[in-house]
């Protein structure tokens, strides 16, 4: 209820206190939406290298068993 009452007394104020408020507002929105996106990168960065790593050890235990045989 606290929060409704702060948000309506600072969508009341002149036009200017308003606009500097949700220039404010927006800025955090954008900072919170780059840094989401950024961890979102990062993630598929992480699967993808994961994946790299699965292939490159799945292609090392096929070569030391080509190895083994070819004794």
């Amino acid at each position: 209820m606290e929060r409704i009452q702060e948000e309506m007394v600072k969508m009341s104020q002149d036009e200017r206190d308003r606009y500097l408020y949700l220039r404010e507002a927006m800025a955090a929105s954008d900072r919170v939406s780059q840094m989401q996106s950024a961890e979102n990168r990062g993630r598929k960065e992480g699967i993808y290298q994961g994946k790299i790593l699965t292939q490159i050890s799945m292609i090392q235990k096929k070569v030391k068993k080509i190895r083994i045989l070819s004794r």
